[in-house]
């Protein structure tokens, strides 16, 4: 159980990152998003992009997996408490995350 648990806290970490990284790129979430007239609305902070019925259901259903994920994740960190190990690695990792998100954003929307 407890190297269950270690996983999708990894996991959870993982596909946040993968979430945001695709909000940069994709230019939103459909949950900030809509749909108008058979056009759909990707939403990131105010600004809407207009993307393919595709793109919009793939959003929309990532980003509720997401927190799910994260919640689930946070569960686990409360029924298996982390080691002093692991708490350095999952640091590491986000550490790591955090410098790839920033980095690939100033790669597509410059300083």
């Amino acid at each position: 159980m407890t190297r269950l648990a270690v996983a999708v806290r990894y996991l959870a970490v993982l596909n946040f990152t993968a979430l945001v990284l695709g909000m940069v790129f994709l230019g939103g979430d459909a949950l900030n998003g809509h749909v108008a007239d058979e056009h759909y609305y990707l939403s990131w902070h105010g600004k809407l992009t207009e993307v393919s019925a595709a793109i919009f259901q793939y959003s929309r259903f990532h980003t509720i997996a997401s927190f799910i994920l994260l919640a689930i994740a946070a569960l686990s960190a409360l029924v298996s408490k982390p080691g002093a190990t692991e708490i350095k690695w999952i640091n590491r990792l986000v550490l790591g995350c955090i410098v790839v998100i920033v980095g690939l954003s100033f790669f597509k929307y410059g300083a």
